[in-house]
């Protein structure tokens, strides 16, 4: 949001011929509130105090923010109006697992999408997939392109992550597990091997001890977190510091793998 957004709401609010009072009870928001926003007191409004603004004046929330005059306005329910100052409220840690989520979800999504003329299955086979109609099964997301690093680091491209659906037995062991992804690489061994199907349930950070799905830098780890550092289970491999890193985002929680039929 630029500076001039003051001004552009005194304008329009002054060509309709409105009070401070009347944008105050059109727009829900406190008469006092309101003078501090066009006193410029409030440094950035709420998100919902915006599109209250937008709609109340009847212009595009684009021009209210920065003065583009194209645009439809922008209406919200009031989930998406939560979900956007909630967003707003957390730390750029959080921001940044929120928009990994989102990615891989809008990746599920765009793949499904596109499903009405599907290409030939690989001759990999999927572990666990059955029929719709099999009992103790649910579905659950599988990133097959989205490898897990076992070794040294393997490079994650949104560009070719793709989806699947694969069938999984619904029982306590899988039940807290969100996505699935596959191994790459030995260094887990010998409990986990090149190829395996990790269970993973989705968290912005795991404690000491455990075993996560961790992107460093762009590169995805499948390690065992040691709070400074990320171990491999063989010991042919040395630790990995974390200081070395500009950026760590823990993306789960590594609960097991699926058994391959």
């Amino acid at each position: 949001m630029d500076n001039n957004y003051i001004e552009r709401i005194k304008k329009v609010k002054a060509e309709r011929k409105m009070t401070n009072e009347t944008l105050a009870e059109l727009t829900g928001i406190s008469a006092s509130t309101l003078a501090k926003i066009l006193a410029g007191v409030v440094d950035v409004p709420k998100f919902n105090h915006i599109i209250a603004m937008a709609d109340a004046l009847k212009i595009p929330y684009g021009y209210l923010i920065n003065g583009e005059e194209s645009g439809e306005k922008l209406m919200l329910d009031d989930d998406e109006t939560q979900l956007v100052e909630e967003f707003r409220a957390l730390d750029q840690h959080g921001r940044d697992v929120v928009l990994a989520l989102l990615k891989l979800e809008t990746i599920r999504l765009s793949g499904e999408s596109v499903k009405s003329a599907p290409e030939p299955v690989s001759t990999r086979i999927l572990p666990a997939i059955q029929k719709d109609t099999a009992p103790g099964k649910r579905k659950i997301a599988l990133y097959a392109d989205l490898k897990a690093s076992a070794g040294t680091g393997q490079y994650l491209s949104e560009d070719t992550t793709t989806t699947d659906e694969i069938w999984i037995p619904d029982v306590d062991k899988t039940r807290d597990a969100d996505f699935v992804v596959v191994i790459s690489g030995d260094s887990m061994e010998p409990k986990f091997h090149d190829g395996d199907y990790l269970m993973v349930q989705a968290c912005d950070g795991i404690e000491p001890g455990e075993l996560g799905l961790f992107v460093a830098d762009g590169e995805s780890y499948f390690k065992l977190y040691k709070g400074d550092r990320l171990e491999s289970l063989n010991p042919a491999y040395k630790p990995i510091q974390l200081s070395q890193f500009s950026e760590v985002h823990c993306y789960g929680r590594v609960i097991g793998k699926l058994k391959k039929k």
